[in-house]
């Protein structure tokens, strides 16, 4: 039996390892093993958790009039749905042929009743998460999350399906509260809306803090200060009585409690220190990220001069980072592997009392924007007022001067804000007095004067730019009308698109569908060629999985506008099946299916199609990835086998050492059989080992950081052939399983 599980890895990452696999580029994928859905895991059967509702305590028994216990699972406890249905008042059916629990109507029968089980232990037991179950509360299919806004899905586990507390606790409209010290959930039905915080108790299974909120307020689960000090010493080789502590503060990261420990010693060395407040590692930094954060802030505090060492290895190297330019140097870097269209880097600044903004920015012969913004020195990726005043200046800029230089006819419809960032590459950077950020992850400036102190910079510093430097500006108003141009063919493509479409186009006459499409759980696999297209619908679930096999040549929207899109044969299909429309015509609502799955051949050309599908999804429909939609399919490398007919023994193995042990198991007279094609499996066995949501592996797509991400996808996708060189031979060491 395959152990079924997700893994989530950055797109950056991804990028890397299908490439090296065409010989374009090196391995650099480091997956985190998560539990996700459709997948066995290993959860805890947790009987000294009580369950007291309005001060009474609640035990639970299945149909069989057996006790049934909470189950703690990834920081949540699960209880069973049949019996909380009870508690509702409401009756309970489940349908096997739709794999559905329906609770709904009055219940007259008696609560399920049985014998406590005073012999249940703590012990760890094997669950099933179910992407596939259905839950329909008085007529409405209903869906559940947690704390963070993840999809949580019902866990079966010895015939009962349960849910978190969270998402009980949302049916019943009560509170829920944990306290630690008697490990104790108590609902209460006249509470507070929801939860204290249900999906943060800690049960001993990587519970996440075992607080009550995240408010700071522990009840004891987490290590002590004076712990988290002699963690932090014994990591760095120190007593402490050698040492000066400045920081010791117990805070919340990423939804996690960490302790910060900075301290010095007598030679003015420092140590900064981030220890997991639970388990009580070390979290270690990264070199790369951290080298990135501060060549950043190099390039937007000019004339700062920053050393940077890492200790941490044998012969430390210092690297100085210093921008005298400020932020027109970081443009420059941003634009090293793009062929820019003007030399000179536009840059002006502006300033009132309490506020004040520089923008850099330069066109090149690309076609996506890159614009980032800073607001205090912290990036901004949702956006906020100053990038809003910077769009609507330019694109007000832009076509003034066009139509005042006879570039643009007073008849032409104006040029879009779409057609005048294509090719740009913009940053900035505003310093504020009071600066309120908006957002979850406030990464969003609200301040609106930062909206009017941009634009009128826009409006006064780049018109007189503009004005200065007509070569400059003639180079920026034809690139502007040609992407005018494109995208006017773009809109006639997708109209056409549009039609095709609504009449059957023959472009999805492949496209085998699911009955619940439009599902969140609903899975849609792009796969390549018709055979493998041909077994992966046989061995499909028909009911959430849909297949789409893919033929002609896949195009590289790198190097390609928008209209080429529409019209390229092999993505079309694609856009029409996801029915999400792409660019700025993107709507996720309209997404058709809860998981996008790539499945193509463990080969370089399989690679290459994951590659160039991916830098599609990034493009064009990036909010896929930043929602957590796509996945990659991982087929099995090998099929090990011993005996024939009943006395026939098959496993499959997913790396070489997978392989080796598998062989070594069954001794002597072992054969393997290579995959180097989904063709080559029968229906039977692309379900087991790849599409079976309870035996499968999957890559999850998601992206760290966008603006790496942004840079890896032009210097592996785009026309410069000398920085993917030097890219290859960074990281080819890191290249393994490499089939050509």
């Amino acid at each position: 039996m395959i152990t079924s599980k997700v893994r989530k890895s950055n797109i950056v990452k991804l990028l890397s390892v299908f490439l090296i696999c065409t010989l374009i580029l090196g391995l650099m994928i480091t997956g985190v093993f998560a539990a996700s859905s459709g997948t066995k895991v290993t959860a805890q059967l947790s009987p000294q958790i009580e369950i007291v509702l309005d001060g009474e305590q609640q035990i639970f028994y299945n149909v069989q009039g057996q006790e049934v216990h909470p189950i703690s699972y990834n920081g949540s406890t699960y209880l069973p749905l049949r019996a909380i249905g009870e508690l509702m008042g409401k009756n309970v059916n489940w349908d096997q042929s739709t794999l559905t629990v329906t609770l709904d109507g009055t219940r007259t029968a008696a609560k399920t009743s049985g014998t406590p089980d005073t012999n249940a232990k703590k012990q760890s037991v094997t669950v099933q998460i179910r992407p596939d179950f259905t839950i329909v509360v008085d007529g409405t299919v209903r869906n559940f999350t947690d704390a963070n806004g993840d999809t949580v899905y019902p866990m079966l586990y010895n015939g009962s399906t349960y849910l978190p507390v969270r998402a009980i606790s949302g049916l019943m409209g009560c509170s829920v509260n944990w306290n630690s010290a008697t490990s104790t959930v108590i609902l209460t039905s006249a509470g507070d809306s929801l939860v204290t915080d249900a999906d943060s108790f800690n049960q001993g299974n990587g519970g996440a803090n075992g607080t009550n909120n995240q408010t700071g307020q522990t009840s004891g689960s987490v290590i002590s200060v004076e712990t988290a000090k002699s963690k932090a010493l014994a990591h760095a080789g120190l007593t402490a009585s050698k040492v000066t502590f400045i920081e010791n503060k117990l805070e919340w990261d990423d939804g996690r409690q960490v302790y910060d420990i900075e301290f010095y010693t007598s030679d003015y060395k420092e140590y900064d220190y981030t220890i997991d407040a639970v388990s009580g590692n070390v979290l270690e930094f990264d070199y790369d990220v951290l080298l990135k954060r501060l060549r950043e802030q190099a390039f937007l505090n000019k004339g700062v001069k920053i050393l940077f060492t890492d200790y941490r290895v044998e012969n430390p190297e210092t690297v100085t980072l210093h921008a005298e330019g400020g932020i027109k140097e970081f443009v420059q870097y941003l634009n090293r592997n793009k062929d820019p269209l003007h030399d000179d880097i536009i840059y002006f600044e502006a300033q009132r009392e309490d506020m004040m903004v520089e923008v850099a920015m330069q066109y090149t012969t690309s076609y996506t924007e890159s614009l980032l913004s800073f607001a205090n020195n912290i990036h901004t990726g949702e956006g906020g007022t100053h990038e809003t005043g910077f769009k609507s200046g330019l694109t007000r800029v832009i076509n003034d001067y066009a139509k005042k230089n006879n570039l643009l006819k007073e008849k032409d419809p104006n040029l879009s804000g779409e057609d005048t960032r294509e090719g740009l590459t913009a940053v900035i950077s505003v310093k504020v007095v009071e600066a309120q950020f908006e957002g979850q992850t406030k990464t969003k400036l609200g301040n609106s004067e930062a909206r009017a102190l941009v634009e009128n910079a826009l409006n006064d510093k780049l018109s007189a730019f503009l004005e200065e430097n007509p070569k400059i500006a003639k180079i920026i108003i034809e690139k502007t009308l040609t992407a005018s141009r494109a995208r006017e063919a773009a809109k006639k493509a997708r109209e056409a698109s549009r039609k095709n479409s609504s009449s059957n186009s023959s472009l999805l006459g492949k496209l085998a569908r699911c009955t619940d499409e439009g599902a969140d759980y609903a899975e849609l696999f792009i796969v390549e060629g018709d055979s493998a297209g041909g077994s992966a619908k046989q061995g499909r679930n028909r009911r959430f999985q849909a297949i789409l096999p893919l033929w002609g040549k896949m195009l590289n929207v790198e190097k390609s506008r928008i209209d080429k899109v529409y019209s390229n044969e092999k993505l079309l299909p694609i856009i029409q099946a996801l029915g999400t429309g792409i660019g700025d015509d993107f709507n996720i609502d309209n997404l058709k299916y809860g998981k996008i799955v790539i499945m193509a051949d463990a080969d370089v050309d399989g690679a290459h199609i994951r590659t160039l599908l991916l830098t599609f999804f990034f493009r064009h429909m990036r909010p896929l990835i930043e929602n957590g939609n796509v996945y990659i399919a991982q087929p099995p490398l090998f099929k090990v086998f011993k005996g024939k007919n009943k006395n026939l023994v098959e496993k499959f193995a997913f790396t070489d050492d997978e392989r080796d042990r598998l062989i070594a198991e069954m001794g002597p007279g072992a054969k393997v059989q290579r995959y180097k094609g989904l063709g080559e499996m029968d229906p039977a066995e692309l379900k087991e080992t790849t599409m079976d949501p309870a035996k499968r592996t999957m890559l999850k797509v998601d992206i760290e950081d966008a603006m790496i991400a942004d840079e890896t996808f032009t210097i592996l996708m785009g026309d410069k052939v000398e920085p993917r060189r030097e890219f290859i031979e960074k990281h080819a060491k890191y290249v393994s399983n490499l089939d050509i």
